[in-house]
């Protein structure tokens, strides 16, 4: 498991209560460099990290790159059209072209303040938009106290953007070409990865191959977490106006 966070007090106490790999590090940081995964962990508001709609596909494409063929990303959101108490806010987002749920806010504790920062609360509806091109999609929406709700994200797989994107391997091409009871059960890997099982690393909404079931069973599996932030913070409170 690894965990990451920006406040050198949240990693020293992630440190303290067990967390054998911590590091003071922005989501924006996340790369190959840190392992493969199998689960991303982004709870108490955290996937809002990921900051404005633009900001959020380029990270989310990173976590599809550095995690394994059956990945997901566990993630709670809050519903702004849930949500009565930023009705005013919510219209001059729309005005301004931002999503209704888009917040500039920033934490207190008594005399301790963060610079502001930008949380971004999705819809269902426009988390549906916002993975469009990412490779992932919703596995499942899980209603909570609103406007809060729970999700779980996979790795999406789209036939049209697969062949699209190995149209430089014709060997590929020809194995999908053939009816799916005579595939073989092993794809000719374009890339080992790097805990060693061969896999595609593909850059749009496609996929997901895990090359051999041997890598399957042997692999190491991995959490990566994100720690998280006060949830005292609502989007009626410090709320920059």
């Amino acid at each position: 498991m690894l965990a990451i966070d920006i406040s050198p007090g949240a990693v020293e106490v992630a440190r303290r209560r067990g967390v054998v790999d911590v590091r003071l590090l922005p989501l924006a940081g996340v790369d190959s460099t840190l392992g493969v995964f199998d689960t991303v962990l982004m709870m108490c508001g955290n996937f809002g990290l990921f900051g404005t709609e633009a900001e959020a596909r380029r990270p989310l494409r990173t976590l599809h790159e550095i995690s394994s063929p059956e990945a997901r990303i566990v993630f709670d959101s809050v519903d702004p059209s849930d949500d009565p108490h930023d009705l005013r806010y919510q219209a001059r987002n729309r005005s301004l072209g931002r999503r209704p749920g888009q917040v500039t806010i920033r934490l207190r504790y008594r005399d301790v303040t963060t610079p502001w920062y930008e949380l971004l609360n999705l819809s269902p509806g426009e988390l549906q938009e916002l993975l469009e091109g990412t490779g992932w999609r919703v596995a499942e929406l899980v209603p909570s106290t609103p406007p809060e709700y729970f999700g779980i994200l996979e790795k999406a797989v789209s036939h049209k953007a697969l062949t699209s994107a190995l149209d430089d391997i014709p060997a590929i091409r020809q194995l999908w070409a053939r009816p799916a009871r005579i595939r073989p059960p092993l794809l000719p890997a374009r890339r080992p990865g790097p805990r060693g099982d061969h896999a595609l690393t593909l850059r749009s909404d496609c996929a997901r191959f895990l090359l051999g079931e041997a890598a399957a069973g042997h692999r190491r599996r991995e959490v990566i977490l994100v720690l998280p932030a006060p949830r005292s913070v609502r989007l009626h409170r410090d709320v920059e106006r």
